[in-house]
């Protein structure tokens, strides 16, 4: 069986994180109990905890940082044999495009399906992203080839 990349886009406050853990939470379990699919985004890198409470701290001068590290997980766990879904904001092709180029470039393209989801839904923004920040995220906007919609439920 093929491991799969769900690429999962969206604007802030769209579902992202909750369509990628409903794909998760609902995977087989692999020998040793551990799910089959592996969840990363972007956000990740700005959590921190003191063990007891998680903290979102966004820093603009560590976005790229945090797309490479992403990136680098996503792939890790590919060819460690997991399925991955990556939950980004991917408002380009081209930001899209770095997965698929990976793939191709460590010859993983034949063991793995992509799936690219895009999130519609309209939810509050967990991490309070500014009305003026996801107006520019829109601006910049393009559509997908072979995405399909997802606001609850696949269009």
């Amino acid at each position: 069986m093929k491991n799969t990349i769900y690429i999962i886009r969206g604007l802030p406050g769209s579902g992202k994180s909750t369509l990628a853990s409903l794909i998760a939470d609902n995977s087989p379990d692999l020998e040793g109990g551990l799910g089959s699919v592996r969840c990363v985004e972007v956000d990740q890198f700005f959590v921190s905890s003191n063990g007891h409470k998680e903290k979102f701290s966004f820093d603009r001068r560590f976005l790229g940082a945090a797309h490479d590290e992403c990136y680098a997980r996503a792939m890790r766990y590919l060819r460690a044999g997991y399925s991955v879904t990556v939950a980004n904001t991917f408002s380009t092709q081209r930001e899209i495009d770095r997965y698929l180029t990976g793939l191709q470039r460590t010859g993983m393209t034949s063991k793995v399906d992509v799936k690219i989801i895009q999130c519609v839904g309209k939810y509050k923004s967990p991490h309070n992203v500014p009305s003026r920040a996801i107006d520019k995220m829109r601006e910049r906007w393009e559509p997908v080839k072979g995405e399909v919609k997802y606001n609850g439920e696949i269009e």
